[in-house]
């Protein structure tokens, strides 16, 4: 590859650098950067970059045709674009703006890591002093319970009003660890869909969600798993976001399907990649056979699906037993998509979806604002900068509001990730949540829950 001396976390941090700078129209000049690009020029590939960078050279320098071809340009989640993207849609505008129309919510900006604007509206109207602007001041989605626990996030705005008139909840577990919180976590979850966990149930609780309706939102992918692992113990039904199935991918598919009709599974017209006889010594003999031949090149060769192919082969031993696994897999993927489960997954994943109710754990400083794994662990001290509190700040607005009917806020006294134990106090957003309305229940001992009203701290 382009950079073969970056790998793990620092080939991860140098792709995220390099794309988040040519977002906001630096031209690159590091060494990974200027061996990526002679990489993609080598073997006359762009990415999805060059592809925004090329169309908007072309609505700048191009002829007048191209600038005035659209007659209404629509925009969704305006606050989430980029420089470089937001340079795109308001050129295919015109200089005029007119037939421009953009939805977003300045409360709902969390991508500003990625390089997203920051007060894109005010950008906006500086470029169209004539562009209108509509507020939208409803909202017909979540419970006044609900929206008034998130206006406490943002204390100086006037917040949405609420037009569902049936009742919402918003509960406060403390808990002593981690492995309590998912307990009471997974126990709550089990008395809303109709579970025997009745000790932790509450009036009104008790079956009246299916799975599908509930959602674990957490900051980052790692407390994935304690939960998940919890809640199968418990008997929850659940689901976390994984990585899409690697013979899906079109190109690990047409070898499949060659090694299928050689084994009479497949049968209908199918394209060689190769002679059999090369197909039948494995995935790696295809690979030096095939080379550069299109569809197929280097990048693919060396990329994850491929060697995903190729261990599993390596595991199975035969085009036979991979292709028999491959076929038991689907059959499960088509089980679990005709069965409802919790969703276990990013806060950031979350963002535009919604669901009965929402549980938020680890609200606790270091995670919630998220300081970075290295300062989770001690590899580094400081302070995080203002500007990623803010946005932090809009990250749990935009996990509240996830919610229709009920909202579960937890965080522990203790708990262990990145192979650390840490020892946090609950997250500062939590003091400026309304506690009216807001029940709070703390763990004692290990069984215990004592609930108390109103007294958060």
């Amino acid at each position: 590859m382009a950079n073969p001396d970056l790998a793990g976390q620092s080939l991860k941090q140098a792709w995220e650098t390099m794309n988040r700078e040519r977002e906001l129209g630096r031209v690159g000049s590091s060494d990974p950067y200027l061996a990526y690009a002679g990489q993609k020029s080598a073997w006359n590939l762009v990415d999805y970059t060059d592809l925004l960078e090329f169309w908007l050279e072309q609505l700048r320098d191009g002829p007048l045709e191209d600038r005035t071809a659209f007659v209404h340009v629509l925009v969704d989640e305006v606050q989430d674009l980029s420089p470089l993207q937001l340079s795109l849609v308001t050129a295919l505008s015109g200089d005029t703006g007119q037939g421009f129309l953009a939805i977003g919510d300045p409360n709902q900006s969390i991508y500003g890591f990625r390089g997203a604007t920051p007060d894109v509206q005010r950008h906006l109207l500086t470029l169209w002093p004539r562009l209108v602007s509509v507020s939208l001041e409803k909202n017909y989605r979540s419970t006044r319970q609900v929206l008034d626990l998130a206006r406490g996030v943002f204390p100086d705005a006037s917040g949405l009003a609420a037009t569902r008139e049936d009742q919402g909840k918003a509960v406060l577990f403390q808990a002593g660890t981690a492995a309590q919180e998912a307990a009471w976590m997974g126990g709550k979850i089990l008395s809303l869909i109709g579970g025997t966990a009745h000790w932790q149930a509450d009036a009104g609780d008790q079956g009246s969600l299916g799975p599908g309706d509930i959602a674990v939102l957490v900051r980052f992918k790692a407390l994935i798993p304690l939960y998940r692992k919890t809640f199968e113990k418990m008997g929850v039904p659940c689901a976390a976001p994984e990585a899409e199935a690697f013979f899906r991918e079109p190109r690990v598919a047409k070898i499949l399907a060659q090694a299928g009709a050689v084994l009479g599974i497949i049968t209908g017209e199918v394209e060689q990649v190769c002679p059999d006889d090369i197909l039948a010594k494995g995935p790696e003999h295809i690979a030096r056979y095939v080379g550069d031949n299109p569809p197929f090149d280097r990048m693919f060769w060396s990329g994850t699906p491929f060697k995903t192919l190729v261990a599993h082969y390596k595991e199975q031993g035969s085009w036979a037993g991979l292709l028999n696994r491959i076929s038991l897999e689907n059959e499960l993927e088509q089980i679990r998509s005709t069965s409802q489960k919790v969703q276990i997954m990013s806060m950031h994943g979350a963002k535009g979806l919604e669901f009965e109710a929402v549980f938020l754990p680890a609200l606790e400083e270091g995670i919630v604002p998220f300081v970075g794994t290295d300062m989770l662990t001690g590899k580094v001290s400081g302070q995080e900068k203002r500007a990623d509190v803010d946005e932090e700040r809009r990250l749990l607005y935009v996990g509240l509001t996830r919610a229709r009917q009920r909202l579960y806020l937890s965080h522990s006294r203790e708990r262990r990730i990145f192979g650390h134990t840490l020892h946090a106090r609950p997250t500062r957003f939590l003091k400026d949540l309304p506690v009216e309305g807001l029940s709070v229940r703390s763990a004692k001992a290990h069984t215990k829950v004592q609930e108390k009203q109103l007294t958060m701290f």
